[in-house]
């Protein structure tokens, strides 16, 4: 047990560094470079002199560490009686560091933090705990300090944190303009972590969740402390606001009484708003936003529907592809493939996304039943590869189609995966022989450009979003009316060699037209803009090239920030954000 105050205090050899409060260590000693668990439920008990707004937590794995990091670590919030008031289960990162800030509901004056459960090794060579005493200390603590960004910071917006194309979108939006020097916080609007959350930590970028203590909702109404929190921001020189979706930019008005410039991204189409009764949401993404960009003129038209009072300027630019090029893992294809009973060297016909009814999943397992009719024993093998977390429970649309395969008589060359890693999702996408589209709404689908990119052919339908503009001149096949039929026969013409597709102009137009980086780096430059400009809808025709240069520059920050060394004496002076934290630390 170890009991000091101060304000940088060195506990377990040096393992635990603890700013500003009393600490007592239950549970643990230094073994072999690492703090290790003598007994189950170790705990690390901080009471501040003061009450607190915020705890930021880094955690540091030893050089080369295999481990899967703190198995079960957790932070446990509670009050003076030490009775648990809320427990905060950040994931935990495979990697050497680890850094999270948690803003509390309320001041709070003791905290217990629980690397683990049970007895034994941490894997933690370094921890480092800091307070935050104030609701401005806390906010700098969240966002970092910011003060000299002369208004180039961004805040990006995003409706909530899964694992689907448009929270992706927004994580890489933030990863790629903080790489060009543009300082990055992102809030999230819905509630729970999810899968992206990750992409944010890794990245050292500051995430809020609006749905806890800054108490921002769905339906748009706000409190005091989200209100707070964006003025903070703003005074700290973040200047604009990038809002990812409808379902983020309906709060445009809060983001611009805050003083944020904003900028809206428009996915959605007129048909899923209405299908969703989100119809109300477009006029305030409108009416608030300096700049709204949609991705292809069939959502601006279908947006104009909802929201015929565009008051600001009206962008039309596809975001790219936006999903780095993975690694192909091609060592865990053939086990994948195995485990499928599909025979190396098949033709497959890769689909993905949420098997739902939008993405067209039912129409997939319809055209897959018919080309196996045209092709007999020579018919390829059919993998849907996507996550159904998101889906209802009781949704029946899953057994419906699982009876629609078995009935059928295709079971034994239909699979569904669950959503695959990027290196394995790769491999097969390398390996197919064609990749369907089948969506039914999907205004520019990634996985298409991914598929593009990969030099492996694309058949889509005709009318369901951006893949007219992608499959256009020869880059692939488009179907129209989608007759499943029709697809089956023009991909049974590509197997069989009767029919091709430029693959090779496929991938050229995605990296010269579709580049990402330029994307960000247009995007910037479209949040730096100063004056709003508004005019009438009639003037907007004619917007919509993709090859507007941009103001903001595209290469990277040469650092510069304080790099200051730990191997000397703990520092005393408070520290100032995440980013600063990973990079001083590191």
């Amino acid at each position: 047990m170890a009991d000091a105050t101060g304000d940088a205090q060195t506990y377990l050899d040096g393992l635990l560094v603890v700013e500003g409060c009393s600490v007592e260590v239950k549970g643990l000693e230094a073994r072999d470079g690492q703090i290790y668990a003598i007994e189950d439920d170790p705990q690390i008990l901080l009471r501040p002199a003061a009450p607190v707004r915020a705890l930021a937590l880094e955690l540091r794995f030893p050089e080369g560490y295999q481990g899967d990091g703190v198995s079960s670590y957790y932070a446990t919030v509670v009050s003076d009686e030490l009775s648990e008031q809320r427990v905060l289960r950040p994931p935990v990162l495979g990697k050497r560091l680890l850094t999270r800030v948690w803003e509390f509901d309320e001041a709070v004056t003791c905290v217990r933090v629980d690397l683990t459960e049970t007895c034994g090794p941490t894997g933690i060579s370094l921890a480092r705990m800091a307070f935050a005493h104030t609701m401005d200390e806390g906010l700098d603590a969240l966002v970092g300090d910011c003060s000299d960004t002369r208004g180039e910071g961004l805040v990006v917006v995003t409706h909530d944190l899964g694992l689907t194309g448009a929270p992706l979108l927004a994580a890489r939006i933030s990863e790629e303009a903080d790489r060009q020097g543009s300082p990055v916080v992102a809030l999230c609007i819905g509630q729970g972590d999810g899968g992206v959350a990750l992409s944010y930590w890794e990245s050292c970028i500051p995430l809020l969740e609006l749905h806890t203590s800054w108490r921002i909702s769905r339906d748009g109404s706000e409190g005091d402390a989200c209100d707070m929190l964006l003025r903070h921001l703003a005074a700290r020189g973040f200047g604009a606001t990038v809002l990812n979706t409808v379902v983020s930019a309906q709060h445009a008005e809060v983001f611009k009484r805050a003083g944020l410039r904003v900028v809206s991204l428009i996915h959605e189409t007129r048909e899923t708003l209405t299908i969703h009764d989100m119809g109300d949401q477009p006029p305030r993404a409108a009416r608030y936003s300096d700049s709204l960009v949609f991705p292809a003129r069939s959502v601006l038209e279908g947006f104009r529907l909802l929201a015929p009072d565009i008051p600001g300027k009206v962008e039309i630019r596809p975001q790219g592809v936006y999903l780095q090029e993975s690694c192909r893992d091609d060592g865990a294809l053939a086990p994948l493939l195995d485990e499928l009973g599909i025979p190396a060297g098949a033709p497959v016909i890769l689909g993905s996304g949420t098997p739902e009814l939008r993405k067209g999943y039912d129409l997939f397992i319809s055209a897959a039943i018919e080309l196996t009719r045209i092709a007999g024993d020579v018919a390829p093998y059919f993998i849907w590869a996507g996550c159904s977390a998101n889906l209802l429970p009781g949704d029946e649309l899953l057994p419906r189609l699982a009876d629609q395969v078995r009935k059928s008589g295709i079971a034994g060359r239909f699979h569904r995966v669950e959503f695959l890693p990027s290196t394995v999702y790769a491999a097969l996408l390398n390996a197919s022989s064609v990749f369907w589209c089948t969506s039914r709404d999907d205004t520019f689908p990634s996985a298409v450009l991914e598929a593009m990119r990969g030099h492996v052919p694309v058949a889509a339908f005709a009318g369901s979003g951006g893949v007219d503009v992608m499959l256009e001149d020869g880059r692939g096949v488009l179907v129209e009316g989608f007759s499943v039929g029709e697809l089956a026969r023009e991909t049974h013409r590509l197997l069989v060699g009767e029919a091709c597709v430029d693959v090779q102009e496929a991938r050229r137009w995605v990296a010269e037209e579709l580049d990402f980086s330029d994307y960000v780096s247009w995007l910037r430059g479209l949040c730096a803009r100063e004056e709003v400009v508004s005019r009438p809808l009639s003037d907007i025709e004619g917007q919509g090239s993709f090859a507007e240069a941009s103001s903001a520059p595209s290469s990277p920050p040469d650092g510069g920030e304080d790099e200051g060394d730990f191997a000397g004496e703990p520092p005393t002076k408070r520290w100032g954000g995440l980013r600063r934290l990973a990079r001083r630390w590191s």
